[in-house]
């Protein structure tokens, strides 16, 4: 079902997925969705275009999420309340080429927020300039992981710029950096491999290379895909065996390896023009059988769902290149998952590529989150859009009548990452309520 976003002045672009349990259409507790449409609710125009995506947190103590986004071209971090309110915003001294982080990194009760520009800021929930510390090299649109990496009880930062990965207290001092080769691309990612309650960090460049450092700062293993790597790394146990996977695309290629750094299987787009550069992968059971599928899209505008073993279960062509990471969630909350994710078109899918409804979009690049940001027990969305405007916008879901069998509940998807904001590239916030009706 084909649609136009309603009420709104500004088009949008998101990049979203949920996944479920295949079959056409999915059934849970005797309804389907028929229907997903789209409504404006209000948006905040930045004034230039915003390359970066949103982060939310809880900077005022009330309950409610606070987004802060990161203007790229006006130098400007603006933190919005969660009807659109402008709160706060600062300028930095140059172009901020990260998206930010919300997290409470110094223990005082209070969230921060997090940039890298050309240094790596912190402010504070009221947005005073905590601290910042001096980087050597370019940071190019990726974010700060954050987790205690150690398991000291204490949150360390990740941040890297194209050649250096350092690592920061939450007082900015540093604890060790590592120099690599190569350009460094995407979010570093903080996973246990090794079962050892101590965090590696894994990182993808340009140079084909995956490279694992231990926690302090120690080279563990690399892998050499010889194929160009700019997306971020995922990791999960695909076989529910107890074995950590890692996981990426590059190029024409998607490559599992194992925790020690050993190619467990690859899958090769039969045929591409770009590939799967560009994009992070999302992970989650849409089969119900205690096994993780990944989701990833191409810059052909190919979606793809590979299982667990690397064979294909479906491909859908969305018609124009895909470059955020797909998105999870059980829109309708009947127990089943929903895939929602954007290019020029926002595309609300079944769990097996086929279309519940979709919108006409103006492109963005911006990962979106979900979120009760009204605290109205009905899940928003929020993700920067493009051109230069924060959009509020409600998601109504419409069902049919029961059917007389349901379908069991999926199994959770896994949390690869333990950063609390997401990434990508985009151009203001926007924020969608679900309502069922």
């Amino acid at each position: 079902m084909m649609h136009k976003l309603r009420n709104s002045t500004l088009l949008v672009f998101i990049s979203l997925l949920v996944l479920g349990q295949l079959g056409a259409p999915l059934m849970v507790s005797g309804y389907e969705i028929s229907d997903i449409t789209v409504t404006t609710k209000w948006t905040f125009d930045t004034g230039t275009q915003i390359e970066t995506s949103p982060a939310i947190g809880d900077l005022l103590g009330d309950s409610h999420y606070e987004i802060v986004v990161a203007d790229n071209y006006n130098k400007t971090i603006y933190c919005l309340d969660y009807q659109g309110n402008l709160l706060w915003n600062v300028t930095l001294p140059k172009i901020i080429e990260s998206s930010p982080v919300v997290r409470d990194i110094n223990e005082d009760g209070n969230n921060e927020v997090l940039i890298a520009a050309t240094d790596f800021l912190c402010y504070s929930n009221l947005g005073v300039l905590l601290w910042n510390v001096s980087i050597s090299g370019e940071i190019f649109r990726t974010e700060a992981a954050v987790a205690d990496i150690n398991n000291d009880g204490h949150d360390e930062v990740i941040v890297h710029t194209q050649k250096f990965v350092f690592c920061l207290d939450g007082q900015g001092h540093q604890l060790w950096n590592y120099t690599t080769t190569g350009s460094l691309q995407g979010t570093a990612l903080l996973v246990d491999l090794n079962n050892d309650n101590h965090l590696e960090v894994l990182l993808g460049n340009e140079n084909t290379n995956v490279t694992c450092l231990n926690d302090a700062g120690s080279y563990v293993w690399h892998y050499y895909s010889r194929k160009y790597i700019s997306g971020s790394i995922q990791a999960a146990d695909l076989g529910n065996d107890g074995k950590i996977e890692v996981l990426f695309g590059a190029q024409d290629t998607f490559f599992c390896l194992n925790a020690t750094g050993f190619q467990q299987w690859n899958y090769t787009i039969p045929s591409t023009t770009w590939g799967f550069s560009k994009s992070t992968p999302t992970i989650g059971d849409l089969t119900n059988n205690g096994k993780f599928e990944i989701l990833i899209g191409d810059l052909d505008g190919y979606l793809y769902c590979i299982e667990e073993n690397g064979s294909l279960l479906w491909h859908y062509d969305l018609g124009n290149l895909l470059i955020t990471q797909p998105r999870l969630y059980d829109f309708n909350a009947d127990g089943t998952f929903e895939i929602v994710i954007t290019n020029d078109r926002l595309h609300f899918l079944y769990a097996n590529g086929t279309t519940i409804s979709d919108y006409s979009m103006s492109p963005i690049y911006s990962d979106p989150i979900l979120f009760d940001f009204d605290l109205n027990g009905k899940v928003d969305l929020v993700f920067n859009s493009y051109p230069h405007s924060t959009i509020l916008t409600d998601l109504t879901v419409e069902e049919n009548t029961p059917s007389p069998t349901p379908s069991p509940s999926p199994s959770p998807s896994p949390s690869p990452s333990p950063s609390t904001s997401d990434t990508g590239i985009g151009a203001a916030v926007v924020i969608a309520s679900l309502i069922s009706s």
